[in-house]
Parts: C-alpha cells; structure tokens; sequence
C-alpha cells in the first residue's frame, strides 16, 4: 500500500513510501488485527513504520495493531 500525506498546498496527497503489512488477519467476529513482523528494524523499516501508524491507523482506528519482533 502506498503511504500519503496531504499536499499542504491543497493538491493530491504525497506518497512518501510504499508498505507491505505482514498480516491482515479478520476474525469471524469481525474484530481486525494488522500485524507486523520484524527481525531487525533498520532506519527505513522504522520510518515505514512510523508514516504507517500516523497515516492508516488513524484513518482505520477499529483496527488493532501488533508488532512482533
């Protein structure tokens, strides 16, 4: 998925960088969990990680998040 933010001059969001979730798992209850797994974090991954919770967590708050190092 792509990461945007909004153009503060009011054009078409920015991406500022691509993600790829490990996990998007959906119970039958309808209860969603977005998980993420990782060895090592290095500056890039964090970043990702970063704009991915500021961007997509906020627009999706019913979705509960993991990290799994």
């Amino acid at each position: 998925m792509a990461l945007e933010i909004p153009d503060v001059a009011g054009g078409p969001p920015i991406t500022v960088a691509h993600y790829s979730l490990d996990f998007l798992v959906v119970y039958a209850t309808g209860e969603t969990h977005a998980i993420e797994t990782n060895g090592k974090w290095t500056r890039e991954a964090l970043l990702k990680r970063r704009v991915f919770e500021a961007t997509w967590l906020r627009a999706n708050p019913m979705v509960k998040y993991r990290v799994i190092t």
